[in-house]
C-alpha cells in the first residue's frame, strides 16, 4: 500500500496505543511527516511493511510491548531499533530516530 506522500509509516495493531503520541513528538521534532495505519502482525513484521510501503522508506511497527524501526533496504529480521516493555523515552526515541534516518542524520542514542 505505498502512497506517493513522502511520510515515514507506523503500522500498529492499535490506533489507540499511548505509545503513539510519544513517537509522533519524536518525529515532529524532526520535521518530517508521518502516516498511521491499523493493522495485524509483530513489531519487526509490520516496521519492515512499514518501510517498504513508505516512499521515505522509513517504517515504524507497534505493538502492545514492542516498537521496532527499519528501513527497507535492510533485512527484514534485522530492524535498526527494538525495543520489548519500551520506556516513553524509548519511544520518543524511535521516532526522532525514524525522521533522522530519512534525513540521514546521527541517531539519538539512549541517555
Amino acid at each position: 500500500m505505498q502512497t506517493n506522500k513522502p511520510a515515514v509509516h507506523l503500522y500498529t495493531v492499535d490506533d489507540t496505543l499511548p505509545a503513539i503520541r510519544e513517537i509522533c513528538a519524536g518525529m515532529e521534532e524532526e520535521g518530517v511527516p508521518w502516516n498511521i495505519l491499523r493493522m495485524d502482525g509483530t513489531a519487526p513484521a509490520l516496521a519492515h511493511r512499514a518501510a517498504t510501503d513508505s516512499v521515505l522508506e522509513a517504517g515504524i511497527g507497534l505493538t502492545a510491548g514492542e516498537v521496532a524501526l527499519q528501513m527497507r533496504k535492510v533485512a527484514e529480521n534485522r530492524p535498526l531499533f527494538m525495543f520489548t516493555a519500551p520506556t516513553a523515552e524509548q519511544y520518543r526515541m524511535i521516532g526522532t530516530n525514524a525522521a533522522r534516518a530519512v534525513k540521514k542524520k546521527r541517531f539519538r542514542m539512549a541517555e
